[in-house]
């Protein structure tokens, strides 16, 4: 995918829907570069869209903010730096076959505690502690029309 000089502004769930291996950016944009095959904006602070990876992905330290949609092609460990200040993928971060990891303390940590996802929390040891988020129990009850929950 190549972002000519002229895009100000991308919205990723109109703009990608499939396999995304890649971006290319214009030297002469202003607002958007890539980094390893991924769009971030042009201060680097915040990852717009990672390309598809069944590895997983580092966002790089410097990142600030995560935006939506940003991890939707990838599964595996993400791993989360601690200048990461927001997310706004919730979607991406909590899919089957997604596992983030990052420092104990961070807000990536904080994050993923208040939304129930599983989270690879590393200590200062270099020690992993996991953090499982609590699972919901359902109860099925028999009624006379059929069940419910």
């Amino acid at each position: 995918l190549y972002i000519p000089k002229t895009i100000a502004d991308i919205e990723i769930p109109t703009f990608i829907n499939g396999w995304f291996l890649g971006v290319d950016v214009s030297p002469e944009n202003k607002n958007f570069k890539s980094i390893d095959n991924s769009l971030f904006t042009f201060d680097g602070k915040k990852l717009v869209c990672c390309k598809t990876s069944n590895d997983g992905y580092v966002v790089p330290e410097g990142t600030e903010i995560i935006g939506a949609s940003a991890l939707k092609f990838v599964n595996g460990t993400i791993i989360i730096p601690a200048s990461v200040k927001q997310i706004d993928d919730l979607y991406g971060l909590s899919r089957m076959g997604v596992r983030v990891r990052t420092a104990k303390g961070t807000f990536a940590e904080e994050f993923a505690r208040n939304n129930n996802i599983k989270c690879e929390l590393v200590l200062e040891n270099g020690e992993i502690e996991i953090f499982e988020p609590k699972k919901e129990e359902i109860s099925f009850n028999r009624t006379l029309n059929g069940f419910a929950f």
